[in-house]
């Protein structure tokens, strides 16, 4: 050991380096997993409602074909599996 130095110092040096390095390991650890949570979050945001919006979507630029078809009395009107002959 050099001059001024004892045994203490060293172990007290030491431990305060292990402290720092526990420290960053676990904050990096916390701040990665909290990431891939809200990537998670996203991903499956995104798989569930994007296709929903589209199939309404879609859905309502039929809606008022599909509102003639089915729910119209008129023959005209009715589906082809539907018509029959009237007296």
């Amino acid at each position: 050991m050099g001059e001024g130095e004892d045994e203490g110092s060293v172990c007290v040096c030491v431990c305060v380096c292990v402290c720092v390095y526990v420290y960053i390991y676990i904050y990096i650890y916390i701040y990665i997993y909290i990431y891939i949570y809200i990537y998670i979050y996203i991903y499956i945001y995104i798989y569930t409602y994007i296709p929903l919006i589209f199939d309404y979507v879609s859905d309502f630029l039929n809606l008022r074909r599909k509102y003639r078809r089915h729910h119209c009395p008129h023959k005209r009107c009715l589906p082809l599996h539907s018509r029959v002959p009237f007296p």
